[in-house]
């Protein structure tokens, strides 16, 4: 299963219309992804409270390099880079991983593009990984993106953190989850 997924460096999505590409990302993405990380909507959307300096988006680099539990991919439309989707706290034995998805070019946002990449990796996830479990979490105002989710057969955890804000200061979060036989793509 890790073989496949260190092999797992491009997707074609080439079944949709304005078909999308993922790869892995490399160092040249960094200052992109950087840039768009000072988007107040990528940042929150995310869950970090600053941007990274440049230093440190050098050193997440190198981390995410050697760590197997992390697969970032950048989603490509037409060869230009508009945004990321990771998978993260990839866990073999239980067959479970967390997904993280954004489009950081604002003029790409809202076009399917996001749920393209979705479909793309829960293939990947469930097909070639043998995954049995895909979980997220997404900020309860973050409608649209609940939608997106939702439409590509996410469902809400009971372990949702709805009012944690008053608790543990952090924004209210939903926990979505999907297996194999619940994707809609």
């Amino acid at each position: 299963m890790k073989a496949r997924l260190q092999e797992a460096n491009t997707l074609n999505c080439d079944k949709y219309e304005n078909a999308i590409r993922l790869r892995q990302i490399n160092a040249e993405d960094l200052e992109r992804i950087r840039a768009w990380l000072f988007q107040h909507n990528v940042k929150h959307g995310v869950g970090i409270s600053h941007a990274p300096s440049h230093e440190e988006q050098i050193e997440w680099f190198k981390a995410y390099s050697l760590d197997e539990s992390k697969k970032v991919f950048a989603i490509e439309l037409a060869g230009e880079h508009v945004g990321n989707i990771s998978l993260f706290d990839i866990d073999f034995e239980n067959g479970s991983a967390m997904l993280s998805v954004f489009i950081g070019d604002p003029r790409k946002r809202g076009k399917g593009l996001g749920e393209k990449a979705i479909c793309a990796v829960l293939a990947l996830s469930f097909d070639e990984l043998g995954l049995k479990r895909i979980s997220l979490k997404v900020n309860i105002d973050n409608k649209s993106a609940i939608r997106c989710y939702e439409k590509s057969g996410f469902v809400r955890s009971a372990k949702s953190l709805v009012g944690a804000s008053e608790v543990f200061g952090i924004e209210s979060q939903i926990e979505m989850y999907v297996e194999k036989d619940g994707v809609h793509c």
